[in-house]
């Protein structure tokens, strides 16, 4: 078949045959460059859904020789949504009526349903730029695909070739939108396995109709070292003076886009809360006992006599340590403010319940371990 060359340029339109589609997909071109007809196979350049076109990827066109002659770019409107492929020649080849070769350029989208295409071809002439018809986007990967092919025809250039110079773009459409954290309300203290932090990451496409989501695995932070959670979202807790609400933050990215969530999970102190006043308890029963410190002692032969403080609570109480758990043990406290004391005897490790002395009030402590009396100690 030979080609008759004019002076002016006889545009020809010819149709690509995808091969290898599943049979559900459909393939829609349309038959002139400037038709404008509804979408899915309409033009954008005409139907007014490139007016708010915005680009979702692109990628450069190499000929054979690894030289740049073009773009494919992939452009979605959010007004129409639709989504096109644009090919745009950068070659800046020759032009003029006796130009000895034909520029072939195509254009094509294929989102999961469907394929959307054009091919033109030039005689004598280079184009500058060959869009796809519409596709309507769905949720899932959208693929461009531009190519440009100059076939030689009376002379040889060097610049020139049959090989068809093409590239792909590819954009999904899932975006990243927030997190959603699944944490127990509450958990115990002193515990390496206190429970589980899961997180979903939820997504939405570009067209803001589909919502989809996945468990993720983010990094943890707290603003309590009492409470940490590992990567695969375990929960560990540490020793706490009371109740305590500890704010749990994780964060996650994914290609650039960072989203973070919080929740608040309540430690529990599991020997109970704080107390105002607590004289007259035993302190071992008590959050007292977790911070108390000996603010004074003294040893004899068969053990010691110590006077414990407890700063969160602001309660003193005697204690005996003894040598042997045979010997005989006596151990009294008294809070000098008003005469307050409490005594106790055993054998072995004994101790007096706490006496209520904030302010600095001045407290003692004396006992008797195997016979031996020990005098006064105080604060």
């Amino acid at each position: 078949m030979s080609i008759k060359r004019s002076k002016c340029r006889i545009v020809t339109v010819a149709f690509l045959l995808i091969v290898g589609i599943l049979s559900s997909t459909k393939t829609y071109s349309f038959s002139g460059m400037w038709e404008d007809r509804e979408w899915p196979n309409s033009n954008p350049a005409t139907n007014g859904c490139a007016k708010d076109a915005i680009v979702l990827g692109e990628n450069q066109i190499f000929s054979k020789w690894k030289s740049p002659i073009g773009k494919i770019r992939l452009l979605f409107s959010p007004k129409c949504q639709v989504a096109w492929a644009l090919t745009i020649n950068e070659s800046k080849l020759p032009q003029g009526k006796y130009d000895p070769y034909i520029v072939t350029m195509s254009a094509s989208v294929k989102v999961p349903t469907m394929v959307c295409q054009h091919t033109w071809l030039s005689y004598g002439g280079a184009m500058e730029r060959e869009w796809s018809p519409n596709c309507p986007v769905t949720k899932g990967k959208i693929t461009a695909h531009g190519s440009i092919i100059t076939h030689q025809k009376l002379y040889t250039y060097p610049y020139l070739d049959t090989v068809d110079n093409s590239a792909e773009v590819e954009v999904d459409t899932s975006v990243l939108n927030s997190l959603i954290l699944a944490c127990p309300l509450s958990v115990t203290e002193n515990t390496s396995s206190a429970g589980i932090c899961s997180v979903n990451a939820y997504y939405t496409d570009i067209t803001s109709k589909y919502r989809t989501s996945k468990t993720v695995t983010p990094s943890w932070s707290s603003n309590n070292s009492g409470l940490t959670i590992s990567s695969n979202g375990n929960i560990s807790t540490k020793d706490m003076l009371r109740d305590t609400d500890v704010t749990v933050t994780a964060t996650y990215n994914e290609r650039g886009k960072t989203v973070q969530n919080s929740a608040i999970i309540r430690v529990k102190d599991v020997l109970g809360p704080v107390l105002s006043d607590s004289t007259g308890m035993d302190p071992q029963g008590t959050t007292c006992e977790k911070d108390a410190t000996t603010v004074a002692s003294k040893k004899g032969l068969y053990g010691t006599l110590e006077l414990r403080w407890s700063n969160i609570c602001k309660t003193n109480w005697a204690r005996i340590l003894s040598n042997l758990t045979s010997y005989k043990t006596e151990v009294n406290i008294e809070r000098s403010s008003d005469k307050r004391n409490y005594s106790y005897s055993n054998k072995g490790n004994i101790w007096t319940k706490m006496v209520y002395a904030p302010n600095n009030i001045r407290v003692c402590a004396s006992g008797k371990i195997n016979g031996e009396s020990f005098s006064s100690i105080c604060r």
